[in-house]
């Protein structure tokens, strides 16, 4: 049925092309190959998605969703027929420049993968090093991380990095490389940056740029140093990172929930685990109450705006400590609600969120939000495996179920 219906479009668009434009024939083509593919009929699927790419204009933006269409149905030789028939196109784009590396990358063929990013990431540096670390971020917003590190290392790791300008750029590879379970190589990143702060004349310039004090960057640094050490089971060492980080800094919910999982095999240890978190659970309220009264006191919009920044981060840590560890969990939701309402946006924020439903107990609304956060942040390692572990959750409380 579906062949026929094509070849009847296909008849009626060549014999009118003006008249009946690709559009509906690239739709039919496109919702032809998806059928072809439920049936596991992949080979069909793959000659039928052939035809399509006549159809195709040089616009950038339909070329490009038809490069993220192709990758994620893995069809490399199209992808590379689509780059030949736009070849202009493409070197015009670093968007879909990447998108032809990815492709050969996962294919295998390293060389020309790297030789196609390359060309892409030269033409972005005239635009300067700022523009390459937007381009790093943009290309771990698309998932393809392999290229975001590589255009991150183009800044941090030269003989001579400039710091005084580019001092986030670590913090985004750093960051990146956590979220990839690349703790070891994570902690370097950001130990580089520490040390570079050492010195007083970067010291002021790093914490004005990345708007976080050295001790604070530091203590990040342990804490992926921890994670590091959780991960190859030397628990000695997880131990020393982490006191180290909550050293310098001591209500940081990410630490105090790593330790409040490395204490539960030690009762000792789970109380003293347990204290820091009241501690810092009440700080955290303390800070909400302040930042409250500080909304309602300023004089200007910019002022409130700021302020209201401040007030969702201190929601968003507090509901996430206490909704991964234990404690007031409908006072973790009401933070996370507010943190929510100030920044619907935030795919990161909706986690949080997410996190809360769930130690809550109400777990098809966690689910829901978690799927929500992953709309807004599609490629995110920890969104995804936050929802795999709700999924998880659920059908095992099925499977228990009388």
């Amino acid at each position: 049925m579906w062949s026929k219906i094509v070849d009847e479009e296909w008849s009626t668009y060549l014999a009118h092309p003006q008249q009946n434009g690709p559009e509906v024939l690239r739709a039919l083509l496109l919702a032809h190959v998806e059928v072809l593919l439920r049936h596991d009929r992949r080979q069909e699927a793959h000659q039928v998605a052939e035809r399509i790419l006549p159809l195709m204009s040089d616009d950038s933006a339909q070329l490009i969703e038809m490069a993220d269409w192709l990758l994620e149905r893995e069809w490399p030789d199209l992808i590379e027929t689509l780059y030949a028939r736009f070849h202009d196109a493409f070197h015009q784009n670093t968007v879909l420049m990447f998108r032809l590396a990815e492709s050969r990358r996962k294919s295998g063929d390293e060389e020309h993968a790297r030789e196609a990013a390359q060309q892409a990431l030269q033409q972005v540096a005239r635009n300067g090093p700022h523009a390459v670390w937007l381009l790093g971020i943009s290309l771990e917003n698309d998932g393809f991380f392999h290229w975001a590190e590589m255009a991150y290392r183009e800044l941090t790791d030269v003989p001579k990095p400039d710091y005084k300008e580019h001092a986030s750029v670590f913090i985004s590879l750093a960051e990146m490389l956590h979220d990839l379970k690349r703790d070891d190589e994570a902690a370097k990143a950001l130990r580089k940056l520490v040390q570079a702060g050492a010195e007083r004349p970067l010291k002021a310039a790093i914490e004005r740029e990345t708007r976080q004090t050295i001790d604070r960057l530091a203590a990040r640094a342990a804490f992926f140093e921890a994670c590091h050490y959780g991960a190859t089971g030397n628990r000695e060492a997880q131990a020393e990172a982490l006191r180290r980080s909550l050293s310098l800094s001591p209500i940081d919910s990410d630490t105090l929930i790593l330790l409040y999982r490395w204490a539960q095999h030690d009762a000792g240890e789970l109380l003293v685990a347990r204290q820091k978190i009241a501690e810092a659970v009440a700080k955290y309220r303390q800070m909400i109450e302040a930042t409250k009264t500080k909304i309602r006191e300023s004089r200007s919009r910019l002022e409130r705006l700021q302020t209201e920044i401040d007030l969702a981060q201190q929601c968003n840590q507090v509901a996430w400590l206490i909704s991964n560890t234990e404690g007031d969990y409908q006072f973790a939701l009401q933070c996370a609600l507010e943190a929510h309402r100030l920044y619907p946006d935030s795919a990161g924020i909706r986690d949080t969120l997410a996190r809360c439903y769930f130690a809550a107990g109400q777990v098809e609304r966690a689910i829901q939000e978690q799927r929500a956060a992953l709309e807004q942040d599609p490629h995110s390692p920890p969104l995804k495996a936050q929802l795999e572990m709700f999924l998880k959750h659920r059908e095992k409380a099925s499977s228990k179920a009388p």
